[in-house]
């Protein structure tokens, strides 16, 4: 996972309540056909659950992403908004792409951790 915006690239954290925060997943596949990308979400709860609508996020310049995997058409992006964080904790995201009706994958998972603020 790469989190940007908040120059948090290398943590996967950010803070509770933090807004605009950019999550960047690579996929490990092209997503440039996908008619569908979505973040499954599982809260710090364990129990609660959001989808979170994301897009394709072609990379126009690969080498600025170096050592977080491979292509610059594998990468997935959603921006947080008002109500997105609303626990501390680790929240488990997993990209769900879809390419057709008959061609729905789900990519390997990640860890956001949002942190209290002081």
């Amino acid at each position: 996972m790469c989190l940007n915006l908040q120059e948090i690239e290398m943590e996967n954290i950010c803070y509770f309540g933090s807004l605009g925060v950019q999550i960047l997943l690579d996929c490990g596949m092209d997503l440039s056909s996908a008619t569908s990308i979505v973040f499954n979400v599982l809260l710090p709860d364990g129990v609660t659950t959001a989808t979170w609508a994301a897009a394709y996020f072609p990379l126009s310049d690969p080498l600025e992403y170096v050592g977080y995997g491979s292509g610059a058409t594998n990468w997935a992006s959603y921006t947080t908004q008002e109500g997105d964080l609303p626990q501390t904790g680790n929240y488990q995201i997993q990209p769900e792409i879809t390419l057709s009706e008959t061609q729905v994958y789900f990519c390997d998972p990640d860890t956001l951790t949002v942190e209290p603020t002081v």
